[in-house]
């Protein structure tokens, strides 16, 4: 089976990648002709475990290619629509980049008189489906293209394994044909046992947006409780695990932390938030999730401006600045607010991340450190702000000694208070005394 992904990015290259561990024979299709070229290297231009090496193994196999041009779509069984639709200062998406992937296939299946199935991986908003039908009848191409919604729950840090071993498939269609299709394209994961959701395309629309924002709601819900316990003197974690094993509540998305991030929980709240708004409805638990989760961000930002100020800190390490850890995306990471305020204190700043991330560089107009070593040389203080494991295995005791100040603020809880209270730490962290 012979399928196109368009676009390169995030979603669409962890997609081409496992499909062609499939066994299908997958054309990645991308208009940078730098990423491209390096992709057909083995490069990918994003961190993400396991992914290379994936890459790899299907490019020796030659189950993958990747093109600049739309040619390999003549010879598709179906193409997927993996390309970007960033959020907009309203909330709405941009989907430009999805009608006119739309438009270049309604050319080629108009040009060679093909029937095609067209799956929609992208998040898009409710409603878009519709909207691509409505464009595909409007060329009289009903009749030879089928849209089907496939959205995507993969995790960043962990993708290939979400997509290899998914909790469920949603595929969302208005016939048949495109169902069967969809069907074939997953037919390595159904004969697993992988539960596959058919529903139609709005309905599969909305899994997608409603899942993120419940994440989302979990967040901020824990992270509201942690203030409490803050508050009370109680303590968090205990409380999460005591609250997490009740069956129906689970421990899944339910830690605190400094705030969510990424390209998917912002972006997907305020879309559903935009399209509520928009059709007249009240969604008032949403709205709260993003004001929770905005001033969460700024809180903590201001708290550790101020611990560090008591302390008469001045010279900072920021252990993390990636939105969480085994990923290099920056996109709402709660560093760049951190950074903001504690440039704007005056403090100096170093800054280390095991991803090494060069959109983090570019954001921050400031090279990370090459090594934890360099970050903590000569500081006062330090900040976690990412839950990388190299961080969780540090010996307090060896931070301890390299700190001026002994002050550590530790926004993912990931050091036990008695350990750090022995090592000689003045730590502070979320929802403990």
């Amino acid at each position: 089976m012979k399928i196109s992904v368009i676009g390169a990015g995030y979603v669409g290259l962890v997609a081409a990648t496992c499909f062609a561990t499939f066994g299908l024979k997958v054309t990645c299709i991308d208009t940078s002709t730098e990423k491209i070229e390096k992709l057909k290297l083995g490069e990918i231009p994003i961190y993400e475990p396991s992914l290379k090496e994936l890459l790899l193994s299907a490019l020796q196999k030659k189950d993958i290619n990747f093109a600049t041009s739309y040619d390999s779509i003549e010879h598709s069984d179906a193409v997927i629509i993996a390309v970007g639709t960033p959020s907009a200062e309203d909330g709405s998406a941009d989907l430009s980049y999805v009608y006119n992937a739309l438009g270049i296939i309604m050319d080629i299946v108009e040009k060679h008189n093909k029937h095609l199935v067209v799956v929609t991986k992208a998040t898009v908003p409710i409603g878009t489906a519709k909207k691509m039908m409505e464009l595909v009848n409007d060329r009289s191409l009903n009749d030879y293209i089928s849209i089907v919604s496939n959205p995507e729950f993969l995790r960043e840090g962990s993708a290939v394994s979400d997509f290899l071993k998914p909790d469920r498939i949603v595929l969302g269609a208005s016939n048949g044909e495109g169902l069967s299709v969809a069907n074939r394209i997953y037919a390595a994961l159904i004969k697993k046992g992988v539960t596959v959701v058919e529903t139609d395309n709005t309905t599969a629309e909305l899994i997608k947006y409603a899942a993120n924002s419940y994440l989302a709601m979990r967040i901020a819900f824990v992270n509201e409780c942690a203030d409490i316990a803050e508050h009370a003197g109680a303590n968090i974690d205990d409380a999460c695990l005591g609250i997490g094993l009740d069956s129906r509540i689970g421990t899944h998305y339910f830690a605190p932390g400094p705030a969510y991030g990424g390209s998917c929980f912002p972006k997907d709240t305020k879309a559903l938030q935009y399209y509520s708004r928009g059709n007249g409805l009240d969604i008032k638990i949403v709205d709260a999730v993003i004001a929770s989760n905005d001033a969460r961000r700024d809180r903590l930002a201001a708290r550790a401006v101020q611990l560090f100020i008591e302390h008469d800190c001045k010279r900072i390490a920021m252990l993390g600045v990636t939105f969480k850890a085994n990923t290099d995306d920056m996109r709402d990471s709660a560093s760049i607010s951190v950074v903001a305020s504690l440039r704007a204190a005056g403090f100096d700043i170093k800054m280390f991340d095991p991803s090494f991330s060069k959109e983090a560089e570019e954001i921050f107009g400031q090279k990370l450190e090459d090594d934890l070593e360099n970050a903590l040389h000569n500081i006062d203080g330090a900040i976690v702000l990412t839950e990388w494991s190299q961080f969780q295995n540090l010996n307090l005791s060896y931070i301890s000694s390299k700190l001026a100040k002994n002050v550590l603020i530790d926004y993912r809880n990931i050091y036990n208070v008695d350990d750090a209270k022995e090592a000689g730490l003045l730590y502070y962290s979320i929802g403990r005394s």
